[in-house]
């Protein structure tokens, strides 16, 4: 354990890199602006790798209001 005038700072206690990543939002998410009936609509985070899956998603989230098309953020 490392002490800085007051502030003490344990090893053992320090978040790793994973660690860090998942509390972010994990691997491999993809961010999406989404747009229903051509009116810009939300932002969206995805693991789909593919604008086509992640309208997919979005049109199933709005089912009944209209067909979203999104594209990379």
């Amino acid at each position: 354990m490392k002490k800085l005038n007051k502030l003490q700072i344990n090893s053992e206690r320090i978040m790793k890199n994973k660690e860090l990543i998942s509390l972010k939002g994990g691997y491999g998410n993809y961010s999406y602006e989404c747009y229903l009936n051509g009116s810009f609509s939300m932002m969206m985070s995805s693991v789909q790798d593919n604008e086509f899956a992640a309208s997919s998603e979005c049109t199933d989230f709005y089912s009944g209001y209209g067909t979203c098309v999104c594209t990379f953020a």
